[in-house]
């Protein structure tokens, strides 16, 4: 043919220049087609396999996108001052590992003014039969085992449990247990129920309690008082309750100053024994300084069924009332269910 080269034929400098020229775009078209087919496979789809290991449990691209302001229209429950609601979940019958695992996309909010720890232990997973699933791990957290949570701020995470053996696939077979080992625990329906907790609940004080209790130059009346699992950070454990009473303290300044702020001054009595205050906040003074509104947090047995709250004390070394015996501030009935 005549456009064949013979051998011994000069190649001009042009024509090695084309060359160049072709081998480099077709190089490049190479190069670009393979760099597109690769980063074409990392999609939204599988973004989650990507990042979790050999389980398809991540959520979404946007399933972790709660909104300032929208933390209220989840579902939610709080435990010791912490808010943990439920933005979505699944189940994956069919997994890469080989075991069917249950997906649960949450939002935890620290309402406290300390730092929070949510151990992985926290969360557990129960069904319909009594089975306990325990949590696996977080995912979308600094550590799989645990969460920290600063004071006023909310973090998403995704919590993974595996499961064993039949599944069902219906949401409402499952429920999150959130609670540390031996304190009560709270309930989040993966279908979204949350039953609604009757605590706290008003202590009414028994008949005869309206006159106020004077102790040496204190004058102290009940204000409000409430039976409750919680307070702040403290949960109460399992076979105790919280007992919340506000009281208002009168008396000279300096009285109030001696007596009126110490914790040891306070105890709440049950059929089990005395149980000193836990602790006791002093709150706003009235204007000319001679009264304060005191709250008072006491743990009780759930086997109690009244309680009285008391000012004074017999150990002389407080100082606080001398060798004056306790005086009754109110009585309470309450409700004896263990």
């Amino acid at each position: 043919m005549a456009s064949r080269l013979r051998l011994g034929s000069r190649i001009s400098p042009s024509m090695v220049h084309s060359v160049w020229k072709a081998w480099w775009v077709t190089t490049a078209l190479l190069l670009a087609t393979g760099t597109i087919t690769r980063f074409d496979l990392v999609t939204s789809e599988d973004f989650g396999p990507l990042t979790a290991g050999s389980e398809v449990a991540a959520a979404e691209d946007a399933a972790l996108g709660v909104a300032d302001g929208q933390f209220e229209a989840y579902p939610q429950v709080r435990y010791a001052g912490v808010d943990i609601a439920l933005v979505g979940a699944r189940v994956i019958p069919v997994n890469n590992s080989g075991q069917p695992i249950v997906v649960a996309e949450l939002a935890v909010r620290n309402t406290t003014t300390v730092q929070a720890r949510l151990s992985r232990k926290l969360i557990n997973l129960t069904t319909t039969d009594g089975t306990t699933v325990p949590l696996d791990r977080f995912e979308y957290a600094d550590h799989d085992n645990r969460l920290v949570v600063e004071p006023g701020e909310t973090h998403q995470i995704v919590g993974v449990f595996k499961l064993r053996g039949q599944i069902d696939t219906s949401l409402d077979a499952y429920t999150l247990q959130i609670g540390e080992s031996g304190r009560w625990p709270e309930y989040l329906g993966l279908n979204g129920e949350v039953v609604p907790s009757v605590y706290p609940k008003s202590l009414e004080p028994v008949d005869g309690a309206d006159d106020p209790a004077r102790l040496n130059q204190l004058v102290v009346e009940l204000t409000t008082a409430a039976t409750t699992l919680e307070y702040g950070v403290y949960r109460a454990p399992i076979g105790q309750h919280l007992a919340v009473v506000t009281v208002s303290v009168s008396g000279a300044p300096g009285a109030l100053e001696r007596g009126g702020f110490d914790k040891n001054l306070w105890t709440l009595t049950d059929e089990s024994g005395s149980h000193r205050a836990l602790q006791a906040t002093a709150g706003e003074r009235s204007v000319d300084g001679n009264t304060v509104s005191m709250e008072l947090v006491f743990a009780y047995s759930t086997e109690a069924s009244t309680l009285e709250l008391l000012i004074g004390s017999e150990d002389t070394s407080t100082g606080a009332t001398g060798d004056d015996e306790p005086v009754s501030v109110a009585s309470f009935s309450v409700q004896a269910f263990e």
